[in-house]
C-alpha cells in the first residue's frame, strides 16, 4: 500500500484514500472469483466478507458457525487455507506457551 501513503503525503485528504482502499477490496473479491474453485467461491467469499467482524470481536477468531446460517467447520475444509495461500489472511494458531 505504499501508494496509498503516497498519495495522501501528496494530496493531503483521505477521500482519495478511501476510494483506493475500496478499490482494493473489490480487486481482492474479483480475484477470489477468477481463481477460486465454482464449488468454493460462495464459501470462500463468505469468509472474506467477514474477517472485518471477527477482527472486531474480542477474541478475533474465525467462527465458521457464524458465518453463514448453517455452516459447519466440515463444509469450510480449506478456505481458511485458500485464504491464507493467496495471502489475503495470515492464520494465527493458538499457542499454550509462546517459545
Amino acid at each position: 500500500m505504499p501508494q496509498l501513503v503516497n498519495k495522501f503525503i501528496t494530496n493531503k485528504n483521505f477521500s482519495e484514500i478511501l476510494k483506493m482502499q475500496q478499490q482494493i477490496l473489490i480487486d481482492y473479491e474479483e480475484d477470489i472469483t477468477k481463481y477460486a474453485g465454482v464449488l468454493d467461491r460462495t464459501k470462500i467469499l463468505n469468509c472474506y466478507r467477514k474477517i472485518p467482524v471477527f477482527l472486531g470481536n474480542e477474541n478475533k477468531k474465525i467462527q465458521i458457525s457464524k458465518i453463514a446460517d448453517g455452516a459447519r467447520n466440515r463444509e469450510y475444509v480449506g478456505v481458511i487455507e485458500w485464504l491464507s495461500n493467496a495471502g489475503i489472511v495470515n492464520v494465527s494458531y493458538a499457542l499454550e506457551q509462546a517459545s
